[in-house]
């Protein structure tokens, strides 16, 4: 008998027969049962719904016990992949290398997920996925409710003291489940303090460098008037001030309507319906810019007028067969994923966007924004009406939502009505059926749309049924999504079954487009199978049909992919296309084509994969090659990603384009992070109107052109510093552009921080009418110096610098010619005591301007300008001190030197209340550096009023605060 080995144990119970022997020689026989953890199949949560607190602070923890196949918690501890609407997990990723973030269940089968809640309320979800099973739990954010607090500030100025205002913040509990927002502030809107939502880039030009104190920036309440405020209770809310119709512009349904307004809105609940409705008055009009990819960031022309933050900037992948049916989207960050010059009407993104996705595709940027019409002022308001009833037939249904919109646009000469009515029908048999009807009234016509959609799942799931009909009429038009093109026709249905290890699947789709007189179909029959353990077969019978302006062609062909998984990681595969008829000579022949490849699986849900196809085009097309090999990644269940660089050659220009392109994301430990993309479209303008390539019926003019970008983000988790840097070419005949940029910070310690980024892009636009050559490089530092713990200094510097060649857009000084810029800033203020206060600024700014003369010459125009100013002030007592300021400029555009000196007499009668008296000296004035001007007296009254001087509330009641502030 030889050596015991060990037992190679499968997946599942296992019992064996184990002899055992005593210490007397007795022997016997036991039966013991083992389990081998299997793959996780089913996630159970311990909660039915979470809650958490929008305050980006406070942590909720939540568990999902992980099961097998044969219902037994998994002990392998396995990663597991987490995601979340809003919010975030303060966790450590444990797979920094993967997408998203991964956290590793125990031992015991239990998977532990501590949670923040964003900054607004609502409700959203979390998705807990893992490669066979996946399990969404509803979460609910609700709004913080802590005391309330009261912050204000007020001055009152006379003569040359500069302007007068007041505002007050007040924020916290009015009741143990209401919270409330207000803000009043007289000011006018300055740099920075005009973009919708408050939000702005610290480092724009006209900001100093505020962070550097690892501080974050937020906006409690804004308005574009001077009153904003907002009240919460739960999921409902009542607000004034910047308002975005979030209720009105979720999911991809016809009646879907965004927009970004001063004015009202509010979420009511009342029984089973929620009500949301918005109310504006307002000069501004929607308007939507759709521009198809063309693998480049940009800069892309917007044109001027684009209110700041008002935009909304989508990445949106449509169907190949119908280019109105959105597949998937993704909205971008502002300052994060792209960023907007307001001035001159010109977008530029972080991450070039391809022409097409692995698949054909077509991507498709989306740009919603608001603009000033330039006409009177007119009402915009809609309501909405959504109500979620379950267990209406008994046990079959789970809910039956239903929502009934209206929205209304008065707009002079432009006015528009939409109306629209959704409802789905959820059974626990897995049956759905949803409905939708919109209706769009405009000056001159009326449209519908209708999209009707259907799901059932049959014997247990081994059967899988499909359909999806939608119409948009010739007269419907939404201008809040032009992507819905009037005259648009669509019908799908498909069906599987699923036998042991087959698979048989039947699918049709047929798709008209009275715009373009074109109409296309595609009917296939697939079945596969496992037919030996490590090969399997995919066959399927495909026929195409097309009529473009009367010119019918089909075609028919049986496709094949066999593969064979040589080991664990490795998989070769063979396919192919055979032409079995074809009738005319159009859209419908996609020829035949054979080949083969293999993908080897470098780690989980990771690999690499090779290929070659040989393909030969129907009728007299010349055969051409396509070889490619590129990465693959498995993101989540259902959804495979996939890039790739293919070469072709000896392809027909005159037929479909040559579409090829890479675009992935990896990391490489976990510090470094890197992306890139390269595309390659040849041939596209030669394409048949009505060819899926167009992407019609959005078919817009293309050219040949070959793109490649890269970009790498160094991000080390326990270093204080980070860095990014990416580069782009793209190479085409209509058009080339490159780019490039680096930008890095650098935090010393909790209250210094060095920021930096550094721009270049360059354009040629080639044509006999538009030719124009464009160029724009700029270099940004800035240095903050903010402590947490202490006081007593503080110090801001700032240089910018940009040089720019006939800008993109309209330029800022000039639309054509060369035109630079250099603005630099330094202020600080120190503390020595706390009676002393000392600050100082310095500020220089040069421009330079060449206007191209008819002549062939320029006229050179430079200004430059030198600012110093230097402010003390020194408190005798508690309630009497003195202030010393003094101001001197320099401009090219006049002689000497302007200046002023200030001294005054401070006097605090109340801790409240600060007077101060004094006499200007001087003319200076400037709009950049000099905001308090004029020569003579000023008189300034101000007040501040804080938490921590109002004390208990018995003390200083708040309501007679209030009487005093108003």
């Amino acid at each position: 008998m030889g050596d015991f080995v060990g037992v190679e144990l499968t997946p599942g119970p296992q019992t064996f027969r184990v002899r055992t022997r005593n210490s007397w020689g007795t022997e016997r026989w036991d039966s013991v049962t083992v389990h081998q953890t299997g793959p996780t199949v089913r996630l159970v949560p311990e909660d039915d719904r979470i809650v958490l607190s929008a305050d980006g602070r406070t942590r909720t923890t939540t568990r999902v016990r992980l099961f097998d196949a044969w219902g037994v918690p998994v002990t392998n501890r396995p990663f597991v992949t987490v995601r979340m609407d809003d919010g975030g997990f303060p966790g450590r990723d444990v797979d920094p290398s993967s997408v998203g973030q991964q956290l590793q269940a125990g031992s015991d089968g239990w998977l532990t997920i501590e949670m923040v809640g964003g900054r607004t309320s609502g409700e959203s979800t979390l998705l807990v996925e893992l490669p066979d099973t996946e399990v969404m739990i509803p979460v609910r954010t609700l709004a913080p409710v802590r005391p309330l607090f009261l912050t204000g500030v007020g001055q009152v100025s006379l003569g040359a003291g500069g302007d007068a205002f007041g505002a007050v913040t007040a924020q916290g509990r009015l009741t143990d489940e209401t919270a409330l927002t207000l803000s009043y502030d007289t000011r006018r809107l300055d740099q920075g303090r005009d973009v919708f939502g408050g939000n702005f880039d610290p480092l724009e030009e006209g900001q100093q460098p505020i962070l550097g104190d690892a501080s974050t920036q937020r906006s409690l309440s804004s308005s574009r008037y001077q009153f904003s405020a907002r009240v919460e209770r739960g999921l409902d809310w009542v607000m004034f001030g910047d308002v975005q119709t979030s209720g009105f512009s979720d999911g991809q349904s016809l009646a879907r309507y965004g927009r970004s307004l001063p004015g009202a809105a509010a979420r009511v609940t009342t029984g089973p319906v929620v009500w949301n409705a918005f109310g504006a008055s307002t000069t501004q009009a929607l308007r939507q810019q759709q521009i198809r990819g063309s693998g480049s960031s940009g800069p892309f022309e917007l044109g001027s007028g684009v209110l700041p933050g008002t935009e909304e900037i989508r990445v949106e992948v449509r169907a190949l067969e119908n280019p109105t049916r959105v597949l998937s989207e993704k909205l971008l960050t502002r300052y994060a994923e792209y960023q907007i010059d307001y001035q001159r009407g010109t977008l530029l993104l972080k991450q070039p966007v391809p022409a097409a996705d692995p698949f054909g595709n077509p991507v498709f940027l989306m740009i919603t924004y608001e603009g000033e019409s330039g006409g009177d002022r007119s009402p915009v308001w809609g309501v909405r009406a959504t109500s979620e009833v379950g267990g209406i037939l008994g046990d079959r249904v789970e809910s039956l939502p239903v929502s009934v919109s209206v929205v209304n646009d008065a707009q002079p000469g432009r006015s528009f009505r939409l109306g629209a009515f959704q409802t789905a029908v959820v059974q626990a048999s897995g049956l759905t059926l949803s409905a939708e009807v919109a209706m769009a009234e405009g000056a001159d016509s009326t449209g519908f749309a209708t999209r009707l959609k259907g799901t059932s799942p049959l014997l247990d799931g081994r059967v899988q049924l499909g359909a999806e009909w939608s119409h948009v009429g010739d007269e419907f038009s939404n201008p809040a999504n032009i992507a819905l093109r009037p005259g648009t026709d669509e019908v799908r249905a498909s069906a599987g079954i699923t036998v042991g290890e087959a698979q048989v699947t039947a699918a049709h789709e047929r798709q008209s487009f009275s715009s373009r007189d074109l109409e296309r179909s595609r009917t296939t029959v697939g079945y596969a199978q496992t037919v030996a353990e490590d090969v399997a077969v995919d066959l399927r019978l495909a026929g195409d049909a097309s009529s473009n302006a009367g010119d019918d062609t089909s075609s028919g062909a049986g496709e094949y992919k066999v593969t064979w998984s040589a080991t664990e990681r490795l998989d070769v595969f063979a396919e192919g296309r055979n032409e079995l008829w074809s009738s005319g000579d159009g859209l419908a022949n996609r020829g035949a084509y054979y080949g083969g490849g293999a993908s080897f699986k470098l780690a989980q849900n990771f690999g690499v994969e090779a290929r070659h196809l040989r393909v030969s085009p129907t009728g007299d097309a010349n055969p051409y090659g396509l070889t490619s090999v590129g990465l693959t990644s498995d993101l989540r269940v259902g959804t495979r990603a996939w890039g790739s660089y293919q070469i072709s050659g000896g392809i027909d220009g005159q037929r479909n384009a040559a579409v090829v392109g890479l675009n992935h994301r990896f990391n490489i430990g976990t510090d470094w992070r890197f992306s890139t993309m390269v595309e390659r479209r040849n041939g596209v303008a030669g394409a048949t109107l009505g060819d899926p390539v167009l992407a019609s019926p959005f078919d817009q003019p293309e050219g040949n052109y070959t793109s490649a970008s890269l970009g790498t983000e160094y991000i080390p988790q326990a270093r204080p510093y980070r860095m990014s840097f990416r580069a782009e070419n793209r190479d085409g005949n209509l058009s080339t552009t490159r780019l490039a940029t680096l930008a890095g910070d650098v935090s010393f310690s909790a209250g210094l921080a060095l920021l930096s980024r550094q721009e270049f892009v360059e354009r040629d636009v080639y044509g006999s009418l538009n030719s124009r050559y464009t160029r724009e490089r700029s270099s940004l530092w800035g240095l903050a110096y903010r402590p947490t713990k202490r006081d007593d200094l503080n110090i801001l510097f700032k240089f910018g610098w940009k040089d720019a060649v006939n800008p993109f857009g309209a330029g800022v000084l000039a639309t054509d010619g060369e035109e630079s810029r250099l603005i630099g800033a330094m202020e600080a203020i120190w503390t020595p005591r706390a009676d002393v206060e000392l600050g100082a600024r310095f500020a220089t700014r040069a421009t330079r301007l060449a206007t191209p003369l008819t002549d062939a010459t320029s006229i050179i125009t430079r200004n430059e300008t030198d600012f110093l100013g230097v402010r003390g002030r020194w408190y005798a007592n508690d309630w009497a001190g003195v202030e010393l300021e003094a101001r001197g400029l320099m401009s090219g555009l006049a002689p000497g030197a302007i200046w002023d000196v200030a001294p005054s007499l401070i006097g605090r009668p109340v801790e409240a209340l600060e007077v101060e008296l004094g006499y200007r000296f001087g003319d200076l004035q400037d709009p950049d550096f000099a905001v308090k001007s004029g020569n003579g007296v000023f008189l300034t009254i101000g007040t501040r009023i804080t938490e921590d001087l109002l004390g208990s509330a018995a003390a200083f009641p708040l309501r007679r605060l209030m009487c005093c502030v108003r």
